[in-house]
């Protein structure tokens, strides 16, 4: 049996999240279009984007595009040589995310939102994907100071 490397554990997480992503995406533009199904604190509910989050950059489909196919490449052709667990998590959901975002702006010309929580705007599993490897990168990050800074301290 062979082990799982952090570069096959980068591909597979993006390829789970990728395709619950697509999945998810499709059910929506299928059983959402023109209605909403209100759960209390959240609800789905159908939206195009043709921007980024928050609505920044509308319209600027072929740009975004562009940059998500270069972070698709990059993030693919870096996957091997990850060296922990944590970061081939983190690459596999911002693959995951890329891919799913910029699948829906190749094809439809706009990506597929329908997860509304009420305060923040309207997203969708991939980026969901995005925000949780940003954040845990993020986190380690700032750990990785404060260990260096205590370590420093320490003669």
């Amino acid at each position: 049996m062979s082990r799982l490397t952090n570069g096959r554990l980068v591909f597979l997480i993006a390829i789970i999240g990728g395709c619950i992503d697509q999945l998810t995406k499709w059910w929506a533009r299928t059983y959402l279009s023109g209605s909403a199904m209100d759960f209390g604190l959240f609800e789905f509910r159908l939206a195009y984007n043709t921007g980024t989050a928050y609505g920044f950059f509308q319209n600027q489909t072929i740009i975004l595009t562009i940059i998500g196919i270069v972070a698709i490449l990059y993030l693919a052709l870096t996957a091997a040589s990850l060296q922990s667990k944590w970061e081939g998590c983190c690459y596999g959901l911002l693959l995951a995310g890329a891919v799913g975002n910029t699948l829906d702006r190749f094809f439809l010309n706009h990506v597929t939102d329908f997860i509304n929580i009420r305060i923040i705007p309207i997203f969708n599993v991939a980026d969901m994907c995005l925000t949780t490897a940003i954040a845990v990168m993020s986190w380690q990050f700032f750990r990785s100071l404060t260990t260096t800074s205590k370590g420093a301290s320490n003669p």
